[in-house]
């Protein structure tokens, strides 16, 4: 789920770093296809949901094996939003993007994709970063395969960090949300 970089007639460019495949990390077919095969020998699927903003018009990405990359429209399609494809998902790959702590009520392992974080003209809007993210920080494609192989291996050593993250920015868990969101709209 990255998070909007570039995208086409809105005129905007948050990051200076280049993505010639529209994503973070992954730069070359050869390196797609790479991670395709690694997939593939796990029998792991990676979907790959396009921010909706982001321009794919000169993008040639072909659909792999077990990659696939997904717009709002391909989702539309087929009678399904992001988040029911989050809650069938065994892990989350994500970036800068607040979709990663919605994935927190999900309990489920968050690699965060950090490869170009000096790039990334927006910031932060927090000191340190490490305080605000429950997963491994992904900086290289290593890191990726690791990520992967924890996910294969169903090794979780992020399960208690993601605990405290998740009590840390959602300090009413009564699923009583919307009646106090209504409460304060005067409904």
């Amino acid at each position: 789920a990255p998070t909007f970089r570039k995208g086409g007639g809105y005129n905007r460019n948050d990051s200076t770093a280049s993505y010639p495949l529209g994503i973070p990390l992954l730069e070359t077919l050869d390196e797609l296809a790479n991670l395709n095969t690694y997939l593939s020998q796990r029998d792991i699927a990676l979907i790959v949901k396009l921010h909706p903003m982001q321009d794919i018009s000169d993008l040639e990405l072909k659909q792999f094996s077990h990659i696939k990359f997904l717009t709002n429209q391909d989702l539309n399609r087929k009678n399904t939003n992001l988040y029911q494809l989050l809650m069938n998902s065994d892990a989350l790959l994500s970036d800068y993007s607040a979709i990663s702590y919605d994935y927190l009520h999900l309990d489920k392992p968050i690699g965060y994709v950090f490869s170009d974080l000096n790039d990334y003209k927006l910031g932060l809007s927090v000191d340190n970063v490490d305080d605000y993210i429950a997963g491994d920080k992904i900086l290289s494609f290593n890191n990726l395969l690791h990520f992967i192989d924890n996910i294969y291996l169903e090794i979780d050593k992020n399960k208690e960090k993601r605990k405290e993250l998740f009590n840390k920015i959602f300090e009413k868990q009564d699923g009583e949300s919307c009646e106090r969101l209504a409460q304060i709209m005067e409904l």
